[in-house]
């Protein structure tokens, strides 16, 4: 638990370095990676947390490209709690 904590705070730190293109493409492949199923249970999503951090750091940076990751994560990620705050950000 302390390792997603510490993995949250850096993925929040994203958004605000100067290259943008960067911070992008490594959160969108950062939600990717935290929101696959690993072996096991229906339930057995690697993380959760770091998914969700992703998610919002995207929202947060609120551009064109953000978006467009945001779009793409919502045709790949099939977990309903990860998806919903994409969709909500792409509807809203």
């Amino acid at each position: 638990m302390e390792n997603e904590q510490l993995l949250r705070a850096a993925i929040w730190l994203l958004p605000s370095l100067p290259d943008t293109v960067a911070a992008v493409a490594t959160l969108e492949k950062t939600a990717l990676a935290a929101a696959c199923r690993m072996g096991g249970g229906s339930d057995a999503i690697r993380s959760k947390t770091a998914a969700n951090a992703a998610i919002a750091a995207l929202v947060e940076l609120d551009s064109d490209m953000a978006r467009l990751a945001l779009l793409r994560l919502s045709k790949q990620i099939e977990d309903r709690t990860i998806n919903a705050p994409i969709l909500a950000a792409l509807n809203g």
